[in-house]
This record gives structure tokens, sequence and C-alpha cells, in this order.
């Protein structure tokens, strides 16, 4: 090899793994925003249809009474109502924290086969 291919080939990789770095934060932190975000989007929309479309969506998607139940709680609120109510479930369920240790929990779980 060159003189000059030993030098490129780590100064490339360095520089890439120095992007991969400093990038990945804020990636994961729009990801985040964006599922969330999505989330409440479907919500308002549901909110918004009738109950014949609500009926439909229910199906088509086998939710259980539970989740119907809290649907409708949210859609009964102002809004002020619905950030407290999205800012508990957050709260309660979200975060990166819980799922990484839920992840592992599931993952000791598994059996060896």
């Amino acid at each position: 090899m060159t003189r000059k291919i030993k030098f490129i080939i780590p100064a490339f990789a360095a520089v890439f793994a120095l992007m991969f770095v400093v990038a990945t934060p804020y990636v994961m932190a729009d990801m985040d925003e964006k599922r969330h975000g999505h989330i409440i989007e479907k919500i308002n929309a549901y909110c918004d249809m009738s109950l014949e479309e609500q009926a439909e969506v229910i199906a088509k998607h086998n939710k259980s009474d539970e989740m119907v139940s809290k649907i409708n709680e949210y859609c009964s609120l102002d809004e002020e109502g619905r950030q407290a109510m999205m800012a508990e479930h957050k709260e309660k369920w979200g975060g990166a924290d819980y799922h990484k240790k839920h992840m592992k929990n599931k993952f000791v779980e598994l059996s060896p086969e």
C-alpha cells in the first residue's frame, strides 16, 4: 500500500465515527418526538370521527375495551386536560429507560431454546 492510502483509510474511518457519535443523540431525540407526535395526531383524528367511523377503527385495529375507554376519555377532555393526560402517560410508559429495562427483562425471560 502506498503511504497516502495508509493515512486516508484511518482518517476516513475516524471522520465517519465522529459524525456518528455527534449525530446520534439528535436523531434519537427527533425520532422520539415524531413517534409521540404521530400517536397524538392519530388519536385526535379518531376524536374527530363519527361514531360509525370510530367503531370501524376499533374493529380494524382490534382495540381492547380498556384502550377504547382511555381513548374516549382523552377525547372528552379539553386541550389542557389532553396535554396533562399525555404527560402522565409519557411519565408512566414513555422514556428510553423504561423501554430498555422492559426489553432487558423480556430478554432475560427467554429460555435457552
